[in-house]
């Protein structure tokens, strides 16, 4: 008889050490950040958001887990928040100028492309003139006292 009571006793502790253990899941957050692990207490039991790593987490990320989020700024965690914020906003930023440089670069190729356009028009309308001022100077150089030609 001493042998089930001392299964009894390991039984009851198992459940007793397990039903702590599920106890404390559901009324904690295990939060892993770029700065370590935090352990948040929850507002409600729940097992949602028991462990949740947020290292690469946006502001879209943290909107989808209001209580998670509500729990970090209760227990004065604002200054992470605020740092993922401009985490985001710099990765923003970022993006508009690698897109604003890329911008530039296809505007320089253009303004390059038709400057060269130009360039050649140019150069084609100059030795149009040039021939014709060519032409007209020619027959003055033959006849030097330029009786022949009328204005």
């Amino acid at each position: 008889m001493q042998v089930d009571m001392k299964k009894l006793i390991g039984s009851l502790v198992a459940v007793v050490i397990l039903g702590g253990l599920a106890y404390w899941a559901a009324s904690h957050h295990v939060v892993r950040t770029d700065e370590g692990t935090l352990v948040l207490a929850k507002r409600f039991l729940t097992y949602a958001d028991t462990y949740v790593d947020v290292r690469a987490w946006s502001s879209a990320d943290f909107a989808a887990h209001p209580e998670l989020w509500r729990a970090l700024v209760d227990q004065g965690y604002q200054d992470l928040l605020a740092k993922w914020k401009a985490r985001e906003r710099k990765a923003s930023l970022d993006e508009v100028k690698d897109k604003a440089a890329a911008l530039a670069g296809e505007v320089a190729a253009k303004v390059s492309a038709t400057a060269a356009d130009v360039a050649a028009d140019v150069s084609e309308k100059a030795e149009e003139v040039a021939g014709k001022i060519a032409e007209t100077v020619e027959p003055l150089l033959d006849d030097p006292s330029g009786a022949d030609h009328a204005p």
